[in-house]
């Protein structure tokens, strides 16, 4: 059965010198106003399993659960003997419509195997 290492929403997550880095870590963001567009990120999950083919998507949902934008495409990926297996995908123009909490999750093999809570804050602009 499926389980989550971990699972980061960052500003990039690249492979170099066979290790994972993840960079800019967060889970709020800041906007001037709403609805507005938040131009990239990127979504790291350690997904630990059974070797073989497994399958994942991503889904961003608003407080009523209803989708912010569409599931991303089923992707594929290999399991290896290790057990475990990284998956990386990089968004970019997410739609923010709203102050408040939305929910990014991972299902791999048709089941929800996580979530991750992001805030989305308003902050006041500054008077001139």
């Amino acid at each position: 059965m499926a389980r989550l290492g971990y699972f980061l929403l960052c500003d990039a997550a690249i492979r170099t010198s066979g290790k994972m880095n993840a960079l800019g870590i967060f889970n709020t963001i800041c906007v001037g106003s709403v609805p507005t567009l938040h131009p990239h990120l990127a979504l790291l999950a350690e997904i630990l399993d059974e070797p073989g083919e497994h399958t994942f998507q991503f889904h961003f949902k608003a407080s009523d659960e209803t989708d912010i934008i569409p599931a991303s495409p089923e992707g594929k990926f290999r399991i290896g003997e290790m057990g475990f297996q990284e998956v990386v995908i990089e968004i970019g123009n997410l739609p923010l419509r709203q102050e408040g909490f939305l929910s990014v999750e991972i299902w791999v093999d048709g089941k929800k195997l996580g979530q991750r809570d992001l805030m989305v804050r308003k902050l006041a602009l500054p008077s001139t």
